[in-house]
């Protein structure tokens, strides 16, 4: 997969849809990118390559640790799919980890036209996280999502433990199997 900072480096904040909105730091798109490419390998499914990608990565849980890798990816044709994987693991002293069903998708033109909409409105890129959700630990048993969204022309980066901005919401609901 293209770095998702050599993407930033080439779209930087100038790209007229998302100018003037806050650029979350490179380290940021790594650490997630790095987190997905953990689980993956543990879990022996590959990471999505395409440079242009939405990923959304969640852990957390209560008395289990729940992670969640979804990759959702825009194909040569305009449509776009979703590749999920997941496991968890209770947190009893030798407990074995229980994976998920590795979920692939391909989104309806609805969906997809739905997504890129949401990435064409300058809107979508200047959204801000509610006080609460940058204030301490998240509530016991909420899964932390970090959302990262790649595109030619932006970047960006969310860490949500409760109530998402509206767009981000949408977007959410959109590319997380149901």
């Amino acid at each position: 997969m293209i770095a998702a900072a050599a993407l930033l480096a080439l779209a930087g904040p100038a790209a007229a849809v998302c100018k003037g909105a806050p650029q979350a730091p490179a380290a940021d798109f790594l650490a997630d990118e790095t987190a997905h490419r953990a689980l993956r390998d543990e879990t022996g499914v590959a990471m999505p390559t395409d440079p242009e990608h939405i990923t959304i990565y969640a852990a957390g849980g209560h008395l289990a640790t729940t992670r969640i890798s979804i990759v959702a990816t825009r194909a040569a044709d305009g449509l776009w799919h979703t590749d999920a994987v997941g496991r968890s693991k209770i947190w009893v002293e030798g407990a074995m980890p229980s994976d998920m069903p590795h979920v692939t998708r391909t989104l309806s033109i609805e969906d997809g036209a739905r997504i890129d909409a949401l990435l064409d409105q300058p809107a979508f890129w200047r959204q801000e996280l509610s006080a609460r959700d940058n204030e301490g630990p998240p509530p016991l048993g909420l899964m932390v999502r970090r959302i990262d969204v790649v595109t030619p022309n932006c970047a960006q980066h969310w860490a949500t433990a409760g109530d998402q901005p509206s767009m981000l919401a949408e977007l959410d609901a959109l590319i997380t199997p149901k």
